[in-house]
């Protein structure tokens, strides 16, 4: 009957998760540029035989309409987004939904690892509630991201990577392994690549025969993607430049402050209250108690955790913090296993309901925040579209637009406004052509983000709104540039 209960109550929690993400739609986390946008683009693309290629225009490749080659490696989650938009459709809406499955996935591959780790069921359960109920993890499960596919494929990876370590099968576990790390790479190289670069470390440290089997198909696939990027060096350099200058361009000060693990407590992107912990103090207890020897892990599990946690908190992106949400539950959850089974607590009955008490009391403190943009996801929703549709109704005909603002009107525009040539932001502006400027008629940005001095030409603006979001409101700008 075991299952049976198991089943009941990981149903529950997955249906509660999927019912919040729906509830949230588009409105929480707001549309943002240029992922969604461009991935979306790039997926039509691939599922219709036009290559692996963009055709939005940004200030990097300024030319509507000419394909640019998509340098950037989410090929397999580009692949897939393209399968579901070709059954679904392609607009925001649908093509969330799949995030949000994804999302599920996740949950159930995190119970599933839990139990493989030895956690026993109840704690494995609320590791997945606790994770169901994150708002970060929410928000990466909610949004057009190559994030959560990265995730699915890296757990399964580790599930594999677990029965050819600790059970030493044979080298299909290997096999399996590398096959989902390298989809899980090829979804989101940054997330990925320290994860699977720790994997190869530990193979090469205690069973070097099966590194050929684990790195097979990561090498193939490495290998062509880099043939299908030397095609055209000199664009695939640019885009792999600036990609690496946004992941380490940080001081000393704010990669300390982001080791912390601080940038998602209270809020994420300032908009939206959030509830994950400071990770860096369980981490800290749970690394302790190993060293004590009371958690009975090997000391791979523990180094995949940091890994994972570094990965996720060492950069300016709290969407990362989400991809590790899972894995820091996962800790949290073996240190209690250690603590409940430990001979203190088997003695004290009170020392044992304090550990239930601050489970269900932390519990319910992530409920308020969830609560909070679980009510006010409508309202945000009714901003958003009154703000697409005026905006659709004020651009000038058969206009240059450049979009950089929150929310992304550009599915809208590109529906009710085909005269309209889009232009997305990217963030980057390096502007390798400094013509860009001259062939834009409207500009459309967030007033509050921070963009670099003499990024933009001298403007005047032609329209203002207030958008709000759960903890703040700011205002979104409708722009001509001045001539």
């Amino acid at each position: 009957m075991k299952w049976r209960s198991d089943a009941g109550i990981l149903f529950f929690i997955l249906l509660a998760h999927l019912g919040i993400l729906w509830r949230y739609g588009t409105a929480i986390p707001a549309p943002m540029p240029p992922e969604e946008y461009s991935f979306t683009d790039l997926s039509r693309n691939i599922i219709s035989g036009g290559g692996i290629v963009a055709r939005v225009p940004t200030e990097l490749f300024p030319f509507p309409g000419v394909p640019q080659p998509f340098y950037v490696p989410v090929i397999t989650y580009a692949a897939a987004l393209g399968l579901w938009g070709a059954f679904r459709g392609f607009d925001l809406p649908t093509l969330r939904e799949l995030s949000r499955w994804l999302s599920a996935l996740d949950l159930l591959l995190l119970y599933w690892l839990a139990l493989r780790w030895g956690i026993p069921r109840p704690l494995s359960w609320m590791a997945v509630a606790w994770t169901a109920l994150d708002v970060v993890y929410q928000l990466t499960g909610n949004i057009v991201r190559s994030d959560r596919f990265c995730l699915t494929w890296a757990l399964l990876g580790v599930l594999a990577f677990t029965e050819g370590w600790e059970r030493k099968r044979g080298s299909i576990w290997w096999v399996v392994s590398g096959v989902c790390m390298a989809l899980s790479l090829f979804a989101h190289a940054w997330l990925a690549a320290f994860l699977t670069a720790w994997l190869t470390f530990l193979l090469l440290l205690r069973y070097p025969r099966a590194l050929p089997y684990f790195l097979a198909p990561i090498g193939l696939a490495v290998s062509m993607w880099g043939f299908y990027a030397l095609r055209h060096t000199e664009q695939s350099l640019l885009i792999s430049r600036l990609v690496i200058q946004d992941k380490t361009a940080l001081s000393p000060f704010a990669l300390l402050i982001l080791g912390l693990g601080v940038s998602t407590l209270g809020q994420v992107l300032g908009a939206y209250p959030s509830n994950s912990p400071i990770w860096l103090a369980p981490l800290i207890a749970f690394t302790w108690a190993w060293g004590r020897g009371h958690l009975g892990w090997p000391g791979w599990r523990v180094g995949l955790i940091w890994i994972a946690y570094l990965t996720g908190y060492l950069n300016r992106h709290p969407w990362y913090a989400g991809w590790f949400t899972p894995f820091g539950y996962l800790a949290v959850a073996g240190l209690l296993a250690a603590l409940w089974s430990s001979r203190a607590a088997k003695d004290d009955r009170f020392l044992r309901g304090a550990l239930l008490l601050v489970s269900g009391v932390w519990m319910a403190y992530q409920v308020l925040p969830v609560w909070r943009n679980f009510e006010a996801a409508p309202r945000i929703q009714a901003a958003h579209q009154a703000f697409f549709e005026e905006l659709a109704r004020d651009l000038p005909p058969n206009a240059s637009v450049w979009l950089f603002s929150v929310p992304d009107p550009s599915f809208h525009l590109a529906r009710v406004r085909p005269d309209l040539t889009i232009y997305i932001g990217t963030g980057y502006f390096a502007f390798p052509y400094p013509w860009f400027w001259d062939r834009i008629d409207m500009m459309v940005f967030t007033a509050s983000w921070v963009l670099p001095k003499g990024v933009l030409p001298p403007y005047r603006t032609e329209r203002e709104w207030q958008m709000p979001a759960v903890l703040i409101e700011y205002s979104v700008m409708a722009t001509r540039p001045i001539r």
